[in-house]
């Protein structure tokens, strides 16, 4: 939050429901692309899996459908240190 009154973080509620941009959108391009990467570099993310798990269960949507994943990226089959050079780097 902010002081400024035009500034970017302003506040907007509590979301009604589970299908709400917040959820519907932010599981599927922010957390599930954060797992697949935290899983490409070995990295254990309960509470990231456990949060994708219970907003699943009450939304009632299987988000892995339409997330974003490594395939979808263009980063499927590398490894951390692969990633972190097309990061770095772009795309050859």
């Amino acid at each position: 939050m902010t002081a400024n009154s035009d500034g970017p973080y302003q506040a907007t509620g509590t979301p009604k429901a589970w299908d709400h941009k917040y959820i519907a959108e932010d599981v599927p391009v922010g957390l599930m692309p954060m797992r697949a990467l935290a899983a490409a570099a070995e990295v254990e993310c309960p509470a990231i899996d456990a949060v994708i798990r219970l907003a699943s269960i009450l939304a009632g949507t299987d988000f892995a459908a339409d997330a974003r994943t490594l395939e979808r990226m263009g980063l499927a089959g590398m490894d951390a240190g692969q990633i972190k050079r097309t990061f770095e780097q772009g795309f050859d």
